[in-house]
């Protein structure tokens, strides 16, 4: 037999169904304060996602155009550069392997380097048309040699006049050819030099002005005969 009095087992059993109607209230009440505080903390939530994703897009905005007024600032001292000195000072370390790179993926493509003549002398002489010309013309063939391409041994002359550096292709080229082209230009361009778009010509147009006899190390060295997808470089003027 228990020891509490009925009495206060009656006042006991009163009190709990008390607190337990206290804590149904207290649960219920919590549900409903979850609910009305949970949804508009989600929107302020949400709020701020948004705007720290709009921060961060800002940020990425101004930097992009930071960089983008960088790489116009240096391009802009190149060019002056470019003008104001011989164009293979440009041809650093760095500005030939990023240029040997963009043009490993066409490795084995044909190519003449030449340079332009000096218009003020007779044709039989080798003149570069300006100072720079004749160096730039071999500084590229080293760079497409480590592109793995296959350019003349030397540079060879041409009788095209104008300035900056000509690009030109047969207009029978394969699609290949022209994207090599097309990605020689670019590549030099991003230099930057000054270069013309691939010119197509026709085959009558373009032939060789000499064949000179190459000598390496005791070995004659015959050049390629020129085919429809040998793409021709000419180094004319210092565009000054």
């Amino acid at each position: 037999m228990s020891a509490l009095s009925r009495e206060t087992l009656e006042l006991i059993s009163s009190w709990s169904e008390v607190l337990g109607a206290v804590f149904g209230i207290l649960a219920a009440t919590s549900v409903v304060v979850y609910v009305l505080v949970n949804r508009p903390l989600r929107k302020i939530e949400a709020h701020e996602s948004q705007v720290e994703r709009q921060h961060t897009a800002d940020a990425q905005e101004r930097a992009a155009k930071a960089e983008l007024a960088l790489k116009l600032y240096i391009d802009s001292v190149k060019k002056t550069a470019e003008r104001q000195g011989p164009r293979q000072n440009l041809l650093d370390e760095r500005a030939r392997h990023e240029l040997a790179e963009a043009l490993r993926s066409f490795a084995g493509q044909k190519i003449d380097i030449r340079y332009g003549l000096n218009p003020y002398q007779d044709r039989a002489s080798a003149e570069p048309v300006s100072a720079d010309a004749l160096e730039l013309a071999r500084a590229f063939i080293g760079i497409l040699k480590d592109a793995q391409w296959e350019p003349t041994p030397v540079p060879l002359r041409d009788a095209m006049q104008g300035d900056g550096i000509s690009v030109e292709i047969n207009r029978k080229a394969s699609p290949v050819t022209v994207e090599a082209a097309n990605a020689l230009v670019k590549a030099i361009g991003d230099v930057p030099l000054t270069v013309s778009a691939p010119l197509k010509f026709p085959d009558a147009l373009e032939q060789r002005m000499e064949t000179p006899r190459i000598w390496e190390k005791g070995k004659e060295i015959f050049l390629s005969p020129l085919d429809e997808d040998t793409i021709i470089l000419v180094v004319l003027a210092h565009p000054a």
